[in-house]
Formats: structure tokens, C-alpha cells, sequence
């Protein structure tokens, strides 16, 4: 799997190599290691201004005042005059010294005095200032036009906020604490506000039907599954286990303000004609009708018929007014000033666009804002005129452990994910992406620290929430003196493992483990046994070698960041986990060819697609599909989205692949969502999320 994100990783690691104290992503696993988390040492300690000599035995780390004299290989060390213990010992690859983060950041956080440069004026958070500048300043350099970032202590009120780069290149505007950004679905949190405002009132109750606030609401059962939308609930709704179908490409962006509240207001009857996706309350599927229903649901319990309007005239006087947020607002217009314009990349601005079903993702606001809106969330500004902290710890609470779900390192509550990366290390908040805009909002409650970034181009869908988990991490160092990290559930690979060579009767017992693998969006992998080896070749790109390691794991070789296969075996049914230090665990099972090929009728529909708008002036996400037939005699779909074209662009690499689509009952599915095909005169068309496309 290593080559699929070769280029991905090298330019995240190029982010977190200058983030300093912390590694985003778990980075590289070294052998002598027990720590998933390690670090290249002189990139990382010259990023916080460290000044690095390697001779053959040891290597002088001068910091400040300080004088570290590390040697590879050994865990003593010593600090100016003093002997140390480091965590873990400096080990050599390929001619690079890597050293564990949590050893990086100890080495950063001992300074006397404290250093900070003349852009970062020394505070009790200095480093972490330092961190947020270095991370800012890569996040430029990967063709961010413009970024805003906040961070607050709430239990000190600290604040800390600031703009960095071009809100406007073509105006020459830069970005500032108070520029506006889209900052998309961590909208979601103040909806959600929003309706527990209304349950504290006794207006709504989160386990009544939607259909007693909203008695005309109605979706069909699903063909697949059943299911009946009358058991769908307000917490469904909130925590996304509703199974009400995504519509995100039916005129969700929009390049004017127009159709915004045709848009919404029409929701509910667009989805009588729908299917549910599955059934009510077993499965956790992430949704923006399900906020879009949110925000029809305070409009009408609110006494407003205009569900936009009204959606906007409530947020307005009951949370961003009495918060403070004076410019932050869910409807954008052209009159507002010091907005960050949307760029492709630095130079390349666009035209600006806003999202439809504004209760699902419209909100604009600033760093500034932002910081006061964490402070109130973390109790150190918290007002309970606006709502109470026991609702807000509810919407904090995870609510889908009862449920399947898709993505297991994460649980959603009302509002809000917790995220878990594969180290162990936890996080709430939730991401936003709006185009062209991608943003993040992360909290540690335990310590009341919270981190805001929003971008204003498309490679911020690669650095927004490695920016603000890096942030974070500093904070939690700079503060506690360590990162806090849970146990990881499920198989995990021992760091200390090291290559092993197998018997022949070992190597014999392996062959069981031949064959074609789907990794899902990863594609389907034959891996077959060559000299005791695993050998993984893709059906694009070059062959990888896994080599046996003393967990009974597998390890690549000959790769930046390797990764472990572990295998289970049950009968003739196998399954694999991919575990990666960068994109986290990927799950793989052997399938047979045989049974995937697509029916030969499935040809009619091959071809190239383009997006039919529904609405004038409006934006689709995804502008062009190709559906196909693979080189294993699948049938696919491939997805073309202006983001995704751009970021393949600057890493070189396409992120648009085909993904397997299968035939249930008569209708073609990718997931949950429904792909209905018809032909008209010799025109093939298909449905999909409330789109159409049309073969030409």
C-alpha cells in the first residue's frame, strides 16, 4: 500500500517535520523504537532553531543555552553537565538520525531563558507560538494562499490569534485575526447549539420522531434494507444514524446568493422522492441532510415558515449575538468586508462560493471569533444564558457506540467527533471543508485547550487538521509536560519487532496467504511468496516487499515510511490489516476474481459523465464520473472533483481512483448511495446524490 501514498506522505511529513515538538500522523516507525511516533532529528530540531553537528559517534544539539550530546544507539544522554535518559535511543536509517517526538519535544521545551523570535513574543505558550508559525509558514509554501489560526487556554483565558498570507491576492489584501473564512461543517456545532437551546426550553425532545415537529416529513423505505423514516429521531439526526441519503452534489455550493433559500426550503419534498439509506439508528453515516433537517427544524419550531430566513434570524440573535461573534454569521453576502477569498492555490483565485443548505456548513467567522467561541465551549468564558455546559458535555459525549460504524478511530456525538490517530492520541472537535475553504476546530477538554485553522485554498484540505493537531500536541507538551495517549484497540504492531528469517516450514505454512486482495478505495493487490517475502503489486505502479518481522507482522522495505500486514485467517477466508504510520488502518480480505466481474449488460453504461446542473449558478462538487469496467472485470466508479484535480496536480500523483460499485437487487450501489441508470433515445444518464449526469 506504500506506493498509493507515497507522494501524499512525503508532503504531510514535510508539515510535521517543522511542526517541532509533534509528528501529526504517527510518522516513522523505527525499529528499535516503542513509540509509533518518531521523527527525523536534525529537520526537526534545526526547524525550532536548533543548531545540529553530527560527527561519527554523537551529535551536538545546541538550543539556547543548552547543550545536548546525543549518541545513536544508546539511551544516555547528556544536558550541558548532567547525564539524561531519553525515552527512546537515537537510531540511524539510511544515513538519517531519527529520534522519538516526545524525546524532539523535550529537547525543544528545556530552554533558559526561553527563546522566542521577533515575529513571537515570549508568552507562557511561546514555543507553541512557534510551532503554529512554523506550521503556517510550510502551509504557504504548499500554495496556501491564506490561513487564520486561534488557540486558547481557557482555564488561564490565554488568547492567542493570527493571519497569515493573502485573503485577496488579486486586491493584495492579507489575512488578518478578524479576516472571514468559510469554515463548512464545524458549522455543524452551532446548529447543534441551536437545537439543544430548544430542548433546554422543553420545545424539543432528542428522542421524539422528527415527524412531531415536522409532520409532512417523509422518506421511502429502502429497497436494500427497509426501514421506516417515521423512527427517525432529532439525536439520529444529530449524531448522524438517521439514514437520511446524502444530496451533497443537488446544488450544495452555489456561487451567489440566489438559490440559497430555494435550495432549502425545497428539501423536504425532494426527499419524499428518496430512499432511506439504511434503517434508522443502526449505522452511522456522515450526512448534510441531516443538517439541513436541523436547521428546518429550528426554523419551524422558532414559528418561521421561510426556513433560511428564519434558520439565519435565530442563530443570529440567540448565539452569535449574545457570544460576542459580532462578524461570524451563516449567511454570507457580497456586502461583508474582510472576507478570505477561495483560491485554487497561491495566485490562482476563484470565484467565491457559498454552500446552499446553510445549516449544514455556511457559517463565515474569524480567528478572533472562533477564539471565543472555544473559550465558551471549554468553560472559561461560558455564558448559561446561551446554554447550559451540561448540554454542551452531551454534545461532547460520543452517542454512536451502539451503532456500525464506517470509520472505527472515530465515535460522533451531537455535533462533534472524537477522533483517535493511530498512536493512541485523542482529540474533539470537528473539520470543515466549503470548496475552496477547509478548516479544523480541536479541543482538549481535560486541559481546556482548543485550536482553530481555516484555510482559503485547496491544499488546506491536506494542512488544516495536521496544522491544528501539531498545535495542539505543543500545548499539551508546553503545559502538562507530556501528550496524552489511550490504549489503541484491536491487533497493533510491537515498534521493537525486528526482521526475522523464516524456516522453509515457515515459509511453506505462508502460501496459504496467496492471492488478490481489495483494500477498497486502496484498489485490489495480488500478493504472492518469493523468497520468503511478501510481494504486493498493485494493478498500477511497482511491486512492494514485505519482509517478516518477530510479531508476525510484515513489514515493507524500501519505502520512506514503512508499514505492517497482519494477516487472520479463518478457514478459506482471509483478511488483512494494512497498519500505516501516516493514513492509519486499512482493512484488505483475499477475494476471487471470479465473482466480481461485472454482468456483460453493465457495458451500456461505460463512459464518460458530466454534471447536468439542477439549478443555475450552481457549483457541483463532482463535475465529471467515469463509470468503467476494471482490469479485474469490475465494475467502477471514478469520481473528478476540482479539489482533488488541483491537489494531484502539486503532488503529482491522481487521488481520483476508481472504487468497486456492486449490483444488489437490480440497482447499483457505491456504498449506501443508490446509482440509478437509465437510457433515453440512445442518452444514458444516472442519479447520484441528487445529481444527474449525462454520457457524452
Amino acid at each position: 500500500m506504500e506506493k498509493l501514498f507515497r507522494r501524499i506522505t512525503a508532503t504531510i511529513m514535510a508539515i510535521a517535520m517543522l511542526m517541532t515538538s509533534v509528528l501529526v500522523l504517527s510518522a516513522i516507525a523505527a525499529p528499535s523504537s516503542d513509540s509509533t511516533e518518531n521523527v527525523p532529528l536534525r529537520s526537526t530540531l534545526e526547524a525550532a532553531g536548533a543548531q545540529v553537528n553530527w560527527t561519527q559517534n554523537q551529535i551536538t544539539v545546541s538550543l539556547s543555552e543548552n547543550e545536548w550530546v546525543l549518541r545513536p544507539g544508546q539511551t544516555q544522554a547528556r544536558l550541558n553537565s548532567e547525564s539524561v535518559t531519553l525515552t527512546h535511543p537515537v537510531v540511524i536509517i539510511d544515513s538519517v538520525a531519527i529520534i522519538s517526538a516526545e524525546d524532539a519535544a523535550r529537547i525543544i521545551a528545556v530552554r533558559t531563558p526561553a527563546v522566542a523570535t521577533p515575529e513571537v513574543p515570549a508568552t507562557e505558550f511561546s514555543h507553541t507560538i512557534q510551532v503554529a508559525h512554523a506550521a503556517a509558514e510550510q502551509a504557504l509554501a504548499m500554495g496556501v494562499s491564506g490561513l487564520t489560526i486561534a488557540f486558547v487556554d481557557a482555564e488561564t483565558g490565554f488568547t492567542w490569534a493570527q493571519g497569515f498570507g493573502m485573503a485577496d491576492t488579486n486586491r493584495n489584501l492579507p489575512a488578518d485575526a478578524d479576516t472571514l473564512f468559510h469554515i463548512g461543517s464545524i458549522s455543524k456545532q452551532f446548529t447543534a447549539i441551536a437545537v439543544m437551546q430548544l430542548v433546554e426550553q422543553g420545545l424539543v425532545d432528542l428522542d421524539a420522531p422528527l415527524v412531531r415537529y415536522i409532520p409532512e416529513f417523509s422518506i421511502r423505505p429502502s429497497s436494500r434494507y427497509g426501514g421506516n423514516s417515521d423512527n427517525i429521531t432529532v439525536r439520529m439526526l444529530l449524531n448522524n444514524t438517521s439514514g437520511v441519503p446524502c444530496n451533497w452534489m443537488r446544488a450544495f455550493f452555489v456561487t451567489g446568493d440566489e438559490h440559497y433559500q430555494g435550495v432549502m426550503n425545497d428539501t423536504l419534498d425532494w426527499l419524499r422522492t428518496r430512499e432511506l439509506s439504511f434503517v434508522p439508528g443502526t449505522r452511522f453515516d456522515y450526512a448534510n441532510n441531516n443538517w439541513t433537517l436541523l436547521g428546518i427544524l429550528v426554523a419551524r419550531v422558532t414559528g418561521h415558515t421561510n426556513y433560511f430566513e428564519g434558520f439565519v434570524e435565530y442563530t443570529d440573535e440567540h448565539i452569535f449575538a449574545p457570544l460576542g461573534m459580532t462578524r461570524s454569521t451563516f449567511e454570507y453576502t457580497s456586502d461583508i468586508t474582510n472576507v478570505a477569498e477561495p483560491h485554487l492555490v497561491t495566485g490562482m483565485q476563484t470565484d467565491m462560493q457559498t454552500i446552499s443548505k446553510i445549516s449544514a456548513g455556511s457559517i463565515i467567522a474569524s480567528a478572533n471569533d472562533m477564539a471565543t467561541y472555544m473559550h465558551f465551549l471549554l468553560g472559561g468564558e461560558a455564558s448559561e444564558e446561551i446554554i447550559t455546559q451540561a448540554s454542551i458535555a452531551q454534545m461532547l459525549t460520543v452517542q454512536t457506540n451502539h451503532v456500525e460504524m464506517s470509520y472505527p478511530q472515530i465515535g460522533y456525538g451531537l455535533g462533534f467527533i472524537q477522533m483517535q490517530l493511530p498512536d493512541g492520541f485523542q482529540f474533539v472537535g470537528h473539520g470543515g471543508g466549503a470548496m475552496y475553504h477547509f478548516s479544523d476546530l480541536i479541543l482538549n477538554v481535560e486541559n481546556g485547550l482548543g485550536v482553530f485553522v481555516s484555510t482559503n485554498s485547496v491544499p488546506g484540505m491536506l494542512t488544516a487538521q495536521y496544522t491544528s493537531v501539531a498545535i495542539l500536541q505543543s500545548a499539551l507538551m508546553e503545559k502538562t509536560g507530556s501528550i496524552p495517549r489511550v490504549a489503541v484497540d484491536g491487533p497493533v504492531v510491537d515498534p521493537d519487532a525486528v526482521a526475522i528469517e523464516l524456516s522453509d516450514e515457515e515459509v511453506a505454512e505462508l502460501y496459504v496467504l496467496e492471492g488478490f486482495y481489495d483494500f477498497g478505495i486502496g484498489g485490489i493487490w495480488e500478493m504472492h511468496i518469493e523468497d520468503g517475502a511478501l510481494v504486493w503489486t498493485p494493478s498500477y505502479g511497482e511491486a512492494e516487499v514485505a519482509v517478516a518481522m518477530s510479531d508476525g507482522t510484515f513489514q515493507t522495505i524500501d519505502v520512506p515510511y514503512p508499514g505492517r500486514y497482519r494477516f487472520s485467517v479463518d478457514g478459506e477466508n482471509v483478511s488483512v490489516l494494512y497498519i500505516s504510520p501516516v493514513v492509519g488502518m486499512i482493512p484488505g480480505a483475499r477475494i476471487v476474481l471470479d465473482g466480481l466481474e461485472a454482468p456483460t449488460e453493465f457495458s451500456q453504461w461505460v463512459g464518460r459523465y458530466y454534471a447536468v446542473p439542477a439549478l443555475v449558478n450552481e457549483v457541483i462538487g463532482t463535475n465529471v464520473i467515469d463509470i468503467a469496467i476494471d482490469d479485474f472485470g469490475r465494475a467502477v466508479i471514478t469520481r473528478h472533483t476540482p479539489q482533488l484535480d488541483v491537489l494531484s496536480e502539486i503532488i503529482g500523483m491522481n487521488l481520483s481512483l476508481p472504487t468497486p460499485i456492486v449490483l444488489v437487487d437490480g440497482t447499483w450501489y457505491s456504498d449506501l448511495t443508490p446509482i440509478l441508470f437509465s437510457m433515453d433515445n440512445g442518452t444514458a444518464t444516472f442519479d447520484f446524490m441528487g445529481a444527474t449526469f449525462v454520457r457524452r
